[in-house]
């Protein structure tokens, strides 16, 4: 079966189109790999966050002594 020159041209611009809408799409290593580092840094300050949480904080008396130097 033979394709008519008109929709053999369209269905070629048709998969131009596709492979620079693709071409768009695809993100800069460098972009990529500083996004990796970001997500990295943003999961270590969760975990430093969740684990200062965890501990009991210190009373008012309890920090103000400590800034003084004297043992409770």
């Amino acid at each position: 079966m033979r394709v008519p020159p008109i929709q053999s041209s369209y269905i070629a611009a048709l998969s131009k189109l596709h492979e620079q809408q693709l071409e768009r799409l695809r993100i800069d290593p460098e972009i990529e790999k500083q996004y990796d580092e970001i997500r990295l840094l943003r999961e270590r300050l969760r975990l430093a966050l969740s684990r200062k949480k965890l501990r009991s904080p210190l009373s008012a008396h309890e920090s103000r002594n400590l800034s003084l130097g004297k043992r409770t």
